[in-house]
């Protein structure tokens, strides 16, 4: 009976020792499959990291270009400004000059005019006294003509 307990205990260790073993072996068989899971992963993350090494310095390379740019922008902005702006009271000071010249024309005109309808006036005036006094002489004639 002892031996027979023995027996069947030995059994029932043998057992345990054999479904122990292909406990064992499935949770290698898992541990395994994990470990290549992780190996895989740390790659993925070591390629997500380059990309993201490369795409973080085409960003920062992005950003000095649009920087560079952007001064660029508005340097010729400033530059184009700047020359508009002196084109600007280059033209008024040309415009200021211009109606100068027409106001002083418009001054040289009137006195011109003046001087014209006074010598105008008196050129008639003349002419009416040299008509004036060929009648009379005509009449002077006609009346020594008649005497």
């Amino acid at each position: 009976r002892r031996v027979h307990g023995l027996t069947r205990r030995l059994e029932a260790i043998d057992k345990r020792v054999n479904d122990v073993e292909m406990e064992n072996e499935t949770l290698l068989m898992k541990m395994s499959k994990c470990e290549q899971n992780n190996a895989q992963l740390a790659l993925s993350i070591e390629d997500k990291q380059r990309e993201i090494s490369t795409l973080s310095r085409q960003l920062d390379a992005s950003i000095h270009d649009g920087k560079r740019a952007s001064e660029s922008s508005q340097a010729k902005l400033a530059s184009r400004d700047r020359n508009n702006h002196a084109r600007i009271i280059e033209l008024e000071g040309q415009l200021s000059r211009a109606k100068a010249e027409l106001s002083q024309v418009r001054r040289s005109k009137e006195e011109a005019d003046r001087k014209y309808n006074t010598r105008l006036q008196d050129l008639r005036d003349r002419l009416e006294q040299s008509h004036v006094t060929t009648r009379a002489m005509q009449n002077y004639i006609g009346f020594l003509k008649t005497s």
